[in-house]
């Protein structure tokens, strides 16, 4: 009788841990993709937030979910949702592996997906700043960051990109020809020649002053203190101390198409140009070098932005190093 207690006691505790395996967590790409599937089988007539905040209260991060039960219905998009009156199907996923990066002291795994979308029905006020269009499929990358917390595996953000390059608003997707991208290198080129290539003996502050005020913004320049008299004072500077510039080494290249750049102020779409160069500085005086605080060599790699007129020309309206 005991052996037989026994034997019963052994299947209930095999029972036990077989339905405890069974519960195992699913994988990254599981929960990426059932995510996936929330954010895109919507219809604006029926939608609710109830299938995302279920998803979100078993597999995002605790203070990720206490922001989204924040305000449900923003968080889960209801209101974009009906407001632009969308109808969207998940027409296939792909796993594209799991990566793993630490940002800001935080380990993450984030696992990437391909997945294609076909929005059928697309109704927002502002057409033209959407990057989305009624009646036209897309090739998404998303991005899903997992952190761990108590020994599973848990959402704590996602992003996506498109599959073919920046995620750009209809009114700013026009690429350039080649025509105008010889345009705006042209304008990096003498941006670059009028700071680099000079003899300080020479120099024109007028000359200087002329091409600014042709090819860059009116913001630009007082953002930058850049005005006839300032570069009046260079001038004499370069010239007291003997200086002269040169580009060693230089390469320019032009984006196809804008981007999306903070220049501190707002936030705006641009076209683009990067410079990798590097520069060499001689003086006759090297007080020069200290007062300045700069070395005789340095190698830079410069975003320039352009702005494209009415007329059709551009103006630069932004540069920064990176």
């Amino acid at each position: 009788m005991k052996k037989r207690v026994i034997g019963v006691f052994s299947v209930v505790l095999f029972l036990l841990v077989s339905c405890m395996g069974g519960q195992k967590q699913k994988s990254l790409y599981e929960i990426s993709e059932a995510l996936v599937e929330q954010l895109w089988n919507v219809d604006y007539q029926t939608f609710s937030a109830d299938g995302i905040t279920a998803l979100a209260k078993k597999y995002y991060e605790a203070s990720y979910l206490e922001y989204y039960l924040e305000d449900v219905d923003y968080n889960a998009g209801v209101q974009h949702v009906e407001e632009t009156q969308l109808i969207s199907r998940l027409l296939s996923s792909e796993n594209v592996g799991e990566e793993k990066e630490q940002l800001d002291g935080v380990d993450y795994t984030i696992q990437k997906l391909k997945v294609e979308v076909a929005v059928e029905h697309f109704r927002p006020e502002y057409p033209e700043q959407n990057y989305f269009e009624e009646g036209k499929t897309y090739c998404l990358i998303y991005y899903v960051y997992f952190v761990e917390q108590e020994n599973n595996m848990k959402i704590s953000g996602f992003s996506y990109l498109p599959e073919d390059g920046e995620m750009l608003p209809a009114a700013h997707r026009q690429k350039l020809t080649q025509m105008q991208k010889e345009e705006i290198l042209s304008i990096s080129n003498n941006y670059l020649a009028v700071r680099y290539q000079l003899n300080g003996a020479d120099f024109s502050a007028q000359q200087a002053w002329e091409f600014y005020q042709q090819n860059l913004s009116s913001e630009f320049l007082a953002r930058d203190e850049i005005t006839q008299e300032t570069l009046q004072e260079m001038a004499q500077e370069y010239a007291r101390y003997g200086v002269q510039i040169r580009l060693t080494d230089k390469m320019l290249e032009a984006g196809d198409s804008k981007t999306l750049i903070y220049d501190g102020y707002t936030a705006e779409y641009y076209y683009w140009v990067k410079a990798e160069y590097t520069y060499k500085i001689t003086a006759r005086d090297e007080k020069f070098f200290s007062i300045k605080g700069i070395g005789a060599t340095a190698s830079l790699t410069e975003m320039m932005y352009f702005a494209q007129q009415e007329d059709g020309s551009f103006r630069m309206v932004f540069a920064e190093y990176l």
